[in-house]
């Protein structure tokens, strides 16, 4: 008994030093960007924004292939011609927002990978459509093959 208990203890040290390091030696990157639109047609008069906005993202290195990863992201208004907003920037309310865009977990093992949660996600069919301040993002699993060099085949739901 008491060696399955200094076993277990041992693991456990061994597993929480391992669980430490991988936040420890994970990467943090992140973007600023600032955006100004303004439509003017006949019909629906002038309406504009100015905006500041990016994300800045944390993910874990790899135990035993698993890693973590959350992303926030935001689009900050910066006051332009607020009586008649472009709401492009904004949310569906045209508000500025702050959000959790990104918080997943992945799993690499040989030529395999698995990603579920909020993620970013580009295929033929659904992709980040970046060209706003915020990227679509998607919450899902998807599930990645690559059997030879240059060959991925991709699964999500």
């Amino acid at each position: 008994m008491k060696k399955i208990v200094a076993i277990s203890v041992i693991t456990s040290a061994t597993l929480f030093a391992n669980s430490f390091e991988m936040f420890e030696k994970g990467e943090v990157n992140g973007e600023i960007r600032t955006g100004y639109i303004n439509l003017d047609t006949k019909n629906s008069g002038s309406n504009s924004a100015f905006a500041l906005g990016g994300h800045l993202k944390y993910e874990t290195t790899s135990i035993y292939g698993v890693s973590f990863g959350a992303g926030a992201y935001t689009s900050q208004g910066l006051g332009l011609n607020e009586d008649d907003k472009n709401p492009d920037f904004f949310d569906t309310d045209g508000k500025s927002f702050t959000i959790l865009g990104e918080s997943y977990i992945n799993y690499k093992f040989d030529k395999w990978s698995v990603k579920a949660g909020r993620q970013i996600v580009d295929t033929p069919f659904a992709n980040t459509d970046d060209i706003r301040m915020a990227p679509n993002l998607f919450e899902g699993v998807v599930a990645s093959f690559e059997p030879i060099e240059n060959l991925v085949i991709i699964g999500a739901y």
